[in-house]
């Protein structure tokens, strides 16, 4: 998924007028990394990670491979942005399913 950004966005002396998050190409592995790495910073959660912003930052750092600095500095409406096209990808995978259910 491409993300458009309202205006330039600077970091370490480079511009980004977009960003490419990979969500599309992110394993089991990958989304058992995230919520580890989310979960030994919150331990004892036990809500809805996918909504969590954290466990989402966690998701979209692994798919651009870009560091957390990057998303610290940046305007919160476009992580805002961000945030919920990837919380509306995982959500909206939940129920949707191809497998046949037994008759």
């Amino acid at each position: 998924m491409k993300h458009k950004f309202a205006k330039p966005y600077q970091f370490n002396g480079k511009e980004y007028s977009e960003l490419e998050i990979n969500i599309e190409n992110i394993t089991t592995l990958d989304y058992e990394k995230a919520e580890s790495q989310y979960k030994s910073i919150n331990p004892g959660f036990s809500g809805l990670i996918e909504a969590e912003t954290g466990f989402t930052k966690q998701l979209i750092i692994n798919a651009t491979k870009l560091p957390a600095e990057f998303y610290n500095g940046l305007p919160l409406g476009e992580f805002i942005k961000l945030k919920y096209a990837v919380q509306g990808f995982l959500l909206g995978s939940i129920g949707s399913t191809n497998s046949e259910q037994p008759a």
